[in-house]
């Protein structure tokens, strides 16, 4: 489903620490795949706590940050939610997409 693939934010920021390897693969042509597996590996031991951190990855070059980290956030306000349950052998199902500001959390669908 091609939906995966996109980011909700609506200034079009992608987050590093959760997006798919899909998504961040299509930031740049300048993002060569071991360069991409290399920021999977270190987001999957600590996650990015600032864009400018992403300048440690083994083998991003200054040309590639610059061309992605205006792009990129390292923190998310949209988030979708999924439920599951069984109850008496019934199978149930909630999703939902929830918008998180300072002062409240919207939920969106």
């Amino acid at each position: 489903r091609w939906e995966d693939f996109l980011s909700t934010r609506p200034t079009g920021e992608v987050n590093v620490n959760t997006a798919p390897a899909e998504v961040l693969a299509c930031l740049s042509e300048k993002l060569d795949p071991g360069t991409l597996q290399a920021l999977l590996g270190r987001r999957s031991l600590k996650p990015f706590h600032r864009v400018s951190e992403l300048k440690s990855v083994s083998g991003l070059t200054q040309e590639t940050y610059n061309d992605i980290f205006d792009r990129l956030t390292v923190s998310s306000s949209r988030f979708q939610i999924e439920s599951h349950a069984v109850v008496r052998g019934s199978i149930g199902a909630v999703a939902a997409e929830v918008e998180r500001s300072d002062s409240e959390t919207v939920l969106l669908t």
